[in-house]
């Protein structure tokens, strides 16, 4: 699939200048999209100016975990032997913000999202050619992939795209895969960390198909000073975000907090991780509670004043909806977003069952009977 690319992207770089006039001509903010005989969807979105550079991406739609992780290994770090392998997928398991990832999708579902994202060391033992080939075959078909561009002619991409992306298996998967099921639960991983990390979760339920909704929680994280994708980025340090440095002032021992997202096709996650130090594991679950309910009362929202622009990349919308989301289209919906409609995400979040994470001194952590008992009855 690499190499596939490769050939895409050399032919882009040969036949720039050609690209480039066209572009120049072209509808600015136009986007186009052809789908080849076998399934493989070919989109483009021309820019407002013209650029040098051109981004190109290949979107496959994702339904499984960990496989994905030794592949990126065996495409891009060790191919020499397994040994190195191995050390590279310890590497990762010994990841505290990883991990963390890891633990809310094994305590919080049932399904392929409950599979692991950093692939088990003993997984490595029996990986071979075939087995690497096989989960290539069955995922990595052409129905399931989509070939983005910006700054890249419509035809003049096709025209590259087709010798090295036709010969994809046309095949398709079932079209209702797998589901995942959402229950809550805990997870706790003793080991020797400094800090100790801590996160309290509940289900987004209906993902970006409910793009309203989605948005809405895109507005809370920012309100709450949040990072990036956690599905993508992991746990990100909240120290100096608006929630972390209010936190940190006033209790010096955490030395992060923070509001995540992470949001699927037709579920997702969204809560607080918090890291800090072993004497003061015990209150972390509180200060994270309180934080959370914090998002359903107007003390919090007032702050609600200016747009915020969240835009998810095209790839991604033609997977879920099959086409490519006007940007007006979602800033109507941003703008559109009240302090009611957060109130209302945020109830519909603390009414579904919680779900904790923890890696560290998790000993000292209150029970999650006890955790969830603050939530019980909600705002």
């Amino acid at each position: 699939m690499m190499m596939r690319m490769l050939g895409v992207c050399k032919q882009l770089r040969q036949g720039g200048a050609t690209m480039l006039s066209r572009f120049a001509s072209s509808c600015a903010g136009e986007t186009q999209m052809t789908t080849l005989d076998n399934g493989l969807r070919i989109v483009t979105l021309t820019e407002p100016y013209s650029s040098p550079v051109a981004s190109v991406g290949l979107f496959i739609k994702p339904e499984e975990y960990g496989t994905t992780l030794i592949l990126e290994r065996l495409a891009f770090k060790s191919t020499q032997n397994l040994q190195k392998l191995k050390a590279e997928v310890f590497g990762a398991s010994q990841n505290p913000d990883l991990l963390l990832v890891d633990l809310l999708h094994l305590a919080g579902y049932r399904g392929p999202l409950a599979n692991h994202i950093v692939a088990p060391e003993s997984s490595v033992e029996g990986l071979n050619a075939i087995t690497v080939q096989q989960f290539v075959v069955e995922n990595y078909t052409a129905s399931r992939m989509v070939l983005v561009a910006t700054g890249v002619d419509h035809e003049e991409l096709i025209r590259y795209a087709k010798p090295n992306l036709s010969d994809l298996q046309s095949v398709s998967r079932p079209e209702e895969p797998p589901q995942s099921l959402y229950v809550g639960g805990d997870w706790r991983m003793e080991a020797y960390s400094q800090p100790t990390y801590v996160a309290l979760g509940f289900e987004f339920r209906g993902g970006w198909l409910q793009l309203k909704d989605a948005l809405t929680i895109t507005v809370m994280k920012m309100l709450m000073g949040g990072g990036g994708s956690l599905a993508v980025r992991g746990l990100e340090n909240g120290k100096y975000s608006q929630l972390g440095l209010r936190v940190v002032n006033e209790y010096p021992e955490i030395q992060s907090l923070s509001a995540f997202s992470s949001i699927y096709r037709n579920t997702g996650f969204f809560g607080i991780m918090a890291a800090a130090g072993p004497d003061f594991v015990p209150k972390i679950a509180d200060i994270a509670v309180g934080e959370l309910t914090a998002a359903t009362k107007s003390a919090l929202l007032k702050n609600l004043d200016s747009r915020v622009v969240a835009v998810e990349y095209m790839g991604k919308q033609i997977l879920t909806y099959g086409e490519r989301k006007p940007l007006r289209e979602i800033l109507d919906t941003i703008e559109a977003v009240t302090c009611q409609d957060i109130a209302s995400v945020a109830k519909k979040l603390i009414s579904s069952p919680l779900t904790m994470a923890s890696y560290g001194d998790v000993d000292r952590l209150q029970t999650y009977d006890s955790v969830c008992s603050k939530f019980c009855p909600p705002l």
